[in-house]
């Protein structure tokens, strides 16, 4: 007997449409993986998304995208990172049971006509490649920072798709 996996275009085709409990439109679930990456310091990096982005433009997240039918979330997320920030990252598999912070799902309002888009998003803990840290160079992110516990935005400037995990990495 076939299994889905949640990587097969079945699941996580981001064209796939349907209908929720209140019979508005919705896109997805649209897998995606984030990455929170610690520096020597402690710190977590940040992204900021662009303001014109029409998902949680202009708010804070960990940074990462979508997950292509067929790839692995951490083939992804290392694609993503290399692709929006211009560095190699590995999924610190010593963190967890293969890097997997955890699950969070949330449903986004489209704006207009536009559905509302449902995003599964997976946290994984990753570190940079040595020697990255100094070469970030942004590629469709506003910006980036690092952080300590203590300086963490306010969950109102945060991707609402991420806040779950704020507890997991800052308590």
């Amino acid at each position: 007997m076939r299994r889905n996996t949640i990587t097969e275009r079945s699941l996580c085709d981001p064209s796939r449409t349907g209908r929720d409990v209140s019979g508005a439109a919705i896109k997805g679930p649209i897998f995606v993986v984030a990455a929170v990456i610690r520096n020597s310091l402690g710190q977590v990096l940040l992204a900021r998304r662009p303001t014109s982005h029409p998902i949680a433009g202009g708010l804070w997240e960990f940074p990462g995208g979508k997950v292509e039918p067929g790839e692995k979330p951490e083939d992804a997320l290392i694609r993503e990172i290399q692709e929006e920030l211009g560095v190699t990252i590995v999924v610190a598999r010593s963190r967890g049971q293969d890097g997997l912070l955890g699950l969070a799902s949330h449903v986004y309002p489209g704006a207009g006509d536009s559905p509302n888009v449902h995003i599964l998003l997976a946290g994984y803990h990753a570190d940079l490649a040595a020697g990255d840290e100094a070469k970030i160079r942004l590629s469709d992110v506003a910006e980036v920072k690092w952080i300590f516990a203590h300086e963490l935005p306010d969950s109102a400037e945060f991707a609402p798709a991420d806040i779950p995990f704020l507890p997991l990495i800052f308590s």
